[in-house]
């Protein structure tokens, strides 16, 4: 039998998982942006995570991995030299674990 306490612990079990999972959901920022010499990713996470995070094309071609490997929590900055790519609209993907997020850089 499921007493009403049982369904109230369910409910409240369910809101803070949420509450949970928003506060670890990953941003980035990438500046500046548009960028022509050095471009810096600025990131938080909140555990350890494995993190890898790739250069794409516009058109979706992977071009390099600019990182990968397992990060301490924290606030993360990565410095990177884009001045030997062509001009153009490009997209940087930071995934760790099952989140991801993408940013747009603009090379000139």
């Amino acid at each position: 039998n499921v007493s009403m306490h049982d369904v109230i612990l369910v409910v409240d079990s369910d809101i803070f998982q949420g509450v949970d999972e928003q506060e670890e959901a990953i941003s980035m920022s990438v500046y500046p942006n548009p960028a022509s010499g050095a471009v810096h990713l600025r990131y938080m996470i909140h555990d350890v995570r494995y993190l890898i995070c790739d250069l794409y094309s516009i058109s979706g071609r992977k071009i390099e991995t600019l990182f990968n490997g397992y990060e301490s929590p924290g606030e993360k900055e990565h410095t990177y030299d884009v001045s030997d790519l062509p001009a153009g609209i490009y997209l940087i993907r930071l995934q760790a674990g099952n989140q991801s997020t993408v940013q747009k850089l603009i090379i000139r």
